[in-house]
């Protein structure tokens, strides 16, 4: 009987923590690989929890903004020459 609690017990918490995962993820608080870890799921597993809710990744204006500007002063020339070491 106790055995039978115990499980029951693991399987709430074990939901509890996929919803707040996904409660995260969806107000930007958390990115996917975080959301990931806090639900304790195998990859396989969460992509396909992922692609169940219609999960979205939100990444907020200025993390954008600042990843599109490195992007462009990136020198294309050295960046060629690093791959070649």
């Amino acid at each position: 009987m106790t055995e039978l609690v115990k499980q029951n017990v693991f399987a709430t918490i074990s939901q509890d923590r996929i919803e707040l995962a996904f409660k995260l993820l969806n107000e930007g608080k958390v990115g996917r690989k975080r959301a990931w870890k806090i639900t304790g799921l195998n990859g396989q597993e969460f992509l396909k929890e992922w692609t169940r809710r219609k999960a979205e990744e939100i990444i907020p204006d200025e993390l954008a903004e600042k990843t599109l500007e490195i992007a462009l002063n990136l020198n294309s020339a050295d960046f060629l020459r690093n791959l070649d070491n």
